[in-house]
């Protein structure tokens, strides 16, 4: 009965997260502040957020095979959706409470990743290395932007849009990743699974970069 839910659930997961992915794909299509662009929002948002948290079960149940990333993706995900949201809300003068608590979370996101590094290192094996390092250098990034932001929040509306643009296209990249290395099995290694959806996320945030400058 339980692998059954277990099946179950990943089945779900993997649909909700597709979809979410759609909606991704919609709003980053359309013209930003139109009604298609804010319809493809919120299916993104809140069905990726609905594939993030039924992504617990399964993480936990089998933990041993596809646990501590399945882990790492869920947690970034919700919150980098969060933040991105909250972007939207740039004219707040003050940082929201919640804002001031979301810095612990890649600051924690950061311990996994770094401990695989320094492993492949003391061991010399660098099989697994490079998706471990991207995820660090990313979470090391958003750490560094809202500890930032808590500094100093008089942001031009340039920033906060490229801060809530940013935030979407990782957490779509993390979708991607979840979907190619849990959800549906494409036969990639853990490094691209990891690598491709990260740096295929960097080129569009330079591209939509330089198409809002």
């Amino acid at each position: 009965m339980t692998e059954s839910i277990y099946h179950i659930n990943n089945l779900v997961h993997t649909i909700i997260g597709s979809i979410a992915l759609l909606g991704a794909l919609g709003a980053l299509m359309s013209v930003k502040g139109s009604a298609r662009h804010k319809t493809a929002g919120r299916v993104f948002v809140w069905f990726i957020l609905f594939s993030a948290v039924t992504s617990f079960y399964p993480t936990f149940y089998k933990f041993s095979e596809i646990g501590p990333l399945a882990l790492i993706l869920a947690m970034a995900t919700i919150y980098l959706v969060i933040t991105a949201v909250i972007a939207v809300r740039y004219q707040t003068a003050e940082p929201l409470m919640i804002e001031k608590c979301l810095p612990v979370v890649p600051l924690l996101l950061l311990i996994l990743p770094v401990i695989r590094v320094f492993l492949a290192i003391k061991t010399n094996n660098f099989d697994i290395f490079f998706g471990p390092l991207l995820l660090a250098s990313l979470f090391i990034y958003l750490l560094v932007q809202d500890l930032a932001i808590l500094v100093n929040r008089q942001r031009s509306r340039e920033f906060w849009i490229q801060r809530h643009l940013t935030r979407i296209i990782f957490a779509f990249s993390i979708g991607v990743m979840a979907v190619v290395r849990i959800g549906v099995n494409f036969g990639l290694t853990f490094e691209m699974s990891v690598i491709l959806p990260l740096l295929g996320a960097l080129g569009l945030v330079v591209f939509f970069r330089w198409r809002i400058a």
